[in-house]
């Protein structure tokens, strides 16, 4: 039996980003993130701890992702939204009908 996704939920822009790694000149290697694409998503915080880990604020702050089915979306992406990040920590179709994701995040800041 399958769910029925309310598209108007789909409220929240985002940008969905890809972390690729570039030669830095110097025999080693940096970090870049790269825009895949823009869409709508439904943004849901579900529970929460923060902690700080080498600088940076990790925020445990779960929240749950709805969005409409897209082939470039994995897990360790991020979701960026009005100044917030969100790592893709897993990612799953609730019916299996191939229509929708349910993705769930973890809130990370720079301190």
């Amino acid at each position: 039996m399958s769910t029925v996704l309310d598209p108007g939920s789909l409220k929240t822009r985002v940008g969905l980003f890809s972390q690729e790694s570039l030669p830095d000149g110097h025999g080693g290697h940096e970090q870049q993130w790269n825009l895949v694409g823009e869409f709508n998503v439904r943004l849901e915080p579900v529970a929460g701890f923060s902690r700080t880990l080498a600088r940076t604020l990790e925020s445990g702050i779960t929240h749950q992702v709805t969005m409409r089915s897209r082939p470039d979306v994995r897990v360790s992406m991020e979701l960026r939204s009005q100044g917030r990040r969100f790592e893709i920590a897993t990612m799953r179709d609730p019916d299996e009908t191939g229509r929708y994701w349910l993705l769930d995040c973890r809130e990370v800041q720079q301190v």
